[in-house]
């Protein structure tokens, strides 16, 4: 039995390549803070190796800050500042409409485990 290893080195090149594409969690450095509105911009601290070269990624902007209830059932809004190192989740689809409705809504674009989809889980 002879087997295509071309065949195979394609499906591990494109395997490779869908997750790479993949986002799922990053740590971070907090660049600024909106108390007001919820959000921090971050900047990921991995770097990404492109054409053989290792760059900095660009930073998130405004990423939404995941909240917490205290035993008294009131809303806790951690105060992130510029430094803090925390870590960001990334939704597994488009979550534009869930965060401006706060509510059930359908995905307002086809993205899926994207950067633009990230959430502030807190520090570490």
């Amino acid at each position: 039995m002879s087997y295509d290893y071309r065949s195979y080195d394609y499906d591990k090149a494109r395997d490779n390549a869908m997750r790479k594409s993949i986002a799922v969690a990053s740590l971070v450095a907090v660049i600024s803070a909106d108390l007001e509105a919820g959000t921090v911009s971050v900047q990921p601290l991995s770097k990404v190796r492109i054409d053989g070269v290792y760059e900095s990624q660009p930073p998130l902007l405004n990423v939404p800050v995941l909240k917490h209830r205290d035993s008294s059932g009131n809303l806790v809004a951690p105060a992130y500042q510029a430094g803090d190192i925390g870590m960001v989740v990334f939704c597994d689809h488009d979550i534009d409409n869930i965060v401006i409705s706060r509510a059930e809504s359908e995905p307002a674009s086809s993205r899926v485990h994207s950067v633009d989809d990230a959430i502030f889980m807190g520090v570490i």
